[in-house]
């Protein structure tokens, strides 16, 4: 190491010393919602309510090695769900049993539903996913897959559950969720 870098160094250091503490202390993290699995996407409604996507933990399904979980097997199950939190606090899960796809037995990387999403007219849309192949998809989803070879090792019937990887229209009052022939949503 030469002068330069030492001294470079030194400074660095001393910098970090006498300013570091200070900013530590001024960064403060609030948690807003606890108890999710694998959360995903969060999103306001038109209301100000806060909504954080849940793919969940999968399940005892169908069970398939991944090579986006290193062959270890993900499992599908109903664990999906959508987490409502009022600007007050208060926190609630609302559309669940929700299909859902995990790492198993840990239960991580879950996939499923993702995000809630409203449209201009205030109209809400969920969107869910899987780790899988595209052109296991939703029709109106299979052109994302038609250029693309099935990977090596991955079955052509890999989880094909018609639940998974679409979008939903969902009234976010009484907690119905249809699917949705249109995607019309977008951020808001």
């Amino acid at each position: 190491m030469n002068l330069k870098q030492l001294t470079f160094s030194l400074i660095t250091f001393s910098i970090a010393l006498v300013f570091g503490p200070k900013a530590v202390e001024a960064a403060t993290l609030t948690t807003i919602v606890d108890g999710i699995s694998n959360a995903r996407g969060a999103s306001f409604g038109p209301d100000g309510t806060l909504y954080v996507g849940e793919p969940g933990i999968g399940g005892d399904g169908n069970c398939q090695p991944s090579p986006s979980t290193l062959f270890q097997p993900i499992c599908a199950g109903n664990t999906g769900s959508i987490v409502k939190v009022t600007p007050d606090g208060r926190q609630k899960r609302i559309f669940q049993n929700f299909q859902s796809l995990a790492e198993q037995p840990s239960g991580n990387q879950g996939a499923g539903p993702q995000e809630l999403l409203f449209d201009s007219q205030g109209d809400a849309y969920l969107l869910t996913g899987f780790a899988g192949y595209p052109g296991n998809r939703d029709l109106e989803l299979n052109t994302l897959g038609q250029n693309y070879e099935l990977p090596p090792g991955q079955l052509v019937n890999f989880l094909l559950s018609p639940g998974l990887s679409r979008t939903n229209r969902c009234d976010a009052r009484d907690g119905e969720c249809r699917r949705s022939e249109s995607a019309r949503c977008g951020r808001p």
